[in-house]
């Protein structure tokens, strides 16, 4: 699958890949973007072909920053306590959009975590937001996710 579509990236060693995809969300929220959503279309797409069908989908969420001190509107607009809660409902979001569009559940996992750091041009780090997503061969190892065990998600 690697060879033929540029964004899977295959590791050998770790038995999985990852896929580039930039699925974007609402400013400081769990909201997907129009452009998120197409984004994910594509990958389910993906996903249902024969070079992926048996694969496991692991999507893993992560934000920056501190969540806000001000007293919560109501606006409807979801509130977070930290920047992993932030990052976990990302993933959570990406998952069921997947499931919602024929990705069965099972295959799904999702993890969640503060900021992930890159660095920049200059060397810098920089903070980064969103989610990756991992495809993980049928029999590699991940707690939770043996032949009995219950699916990750909650």
């Amino acid at each position: 699958m690697a060879r033929r579509d540029r964004r899977v990236q295959y590791d050998a060693a770790a038995r999985a890949a990852r896929i580039d995809l930039p699925i974007s969300f609402d400013d400081k929220t769990a909201t997907l973007t129009a452009e998120g959503k197409r984004q994910l279309d594509e990958l389910a797409r993906l996903l249902k072909g024969d070079d992926a069908r048996q694969l496991r989908v692991m999507v893993a969420g992560f934000a920056a920053g501190r969540p806000s001190t001000t007293t919560p509107k109501d606006d409807g607009e979801d509130r977070f306590a930290s920047a992993r809660q932030l990052g976990t409902a990302r993933a959570q979001a990406v998952a069921d959009y997947l499931d919602r569009h024929g990705i069965a559940q099972e295959r799904l996992g999702v993890s969640g975590t503060g900021a992930r750091n890159l660095q920049g041009r200059g060397g810098e780090q920089v903070a980064a937001t969103g989610v990756q997503v991992y495809l993980l061969e049928p029999d590699a190892p991940v707690v939770g996710w043996g032949p009995t065990d219950q699916p990750l998600r909650r």
